[in-house]
């Protein structure tokens, strides 16, 4: 019966999880890195748009880029960005073989982002008109992998065939 839920709520989980990963591509990939690379080395655009993002947003992690939050990023930038390519991968060709990596990924962020909410909740650095506005960039990056884990662990079958056949994997 569980599998049956399940079959009727993939198409919309399968959506909200791949938008979640394709749209965390670019922040991680164009955004994040210029906290550790030389200015020489950054296009003006992209600058740009991490001085916009900070500008209007108050972003005091970005902004002040304190010690912890670089290491973070860096575990970001060398785990889970490429894990975003193979989450979109594994999610378009229903592979349950996403599963277990799947529970890895989310256990990681879950932990992740708890020290970045902490901070802009109760940082007096926080301005308290942006904390809001942060806190609605912040979250999904809680409650999506919050929902990944849960729903990983409560279908040993992610991707149920409906040929009968649910062991696909790649």
């Amino acid at each position: 019966r569980r599998l049956k839920m399940s079959s009727c709520r993939t198409p919309i989980r399968d959506t909200v999880f791949t938008f979640y990963f394709a749209s965390h591509i670019p922040v991680t990939a164009l955004l994040e890195p210029q906290l550790f690379l030389p200015e020489s080395f950054i296009p003006a655009p992209l600058k740009n748009l991490l001085q916009f993002y900070i500008k209007n947003f108050k972003d005091p992690l970005m902004e002040h880029r304190p010690l912890w939050f670089k290491a973070l990023v860096s575990a970001e930038i060398l785990f889970q960005l490429p894990f975003f390519f193979y989450a979109i991968r594994a999610i378009r060709r229903k592979d349950n073989g996403f599963r277990i990596p799947a529970i890895a990924y989310a256990s990681h962020a879950i932990t992740q982002i708890l020290p970045i909410l902490a901070t802009i909740f109760l940082d007096p650095a926080t301005p308290k008109d942006r904390m809001a506005l942060l806190a609605g960039c912040y979250l999904p990056y809680l409650f999506i992998p919050i929902w990944l884990l849960v729903d990983m662990i409560r279908n040993p079958v992610p991707f149920p065939s409906t040929d009968g056949d649910s062991s696909k994997t790649s």
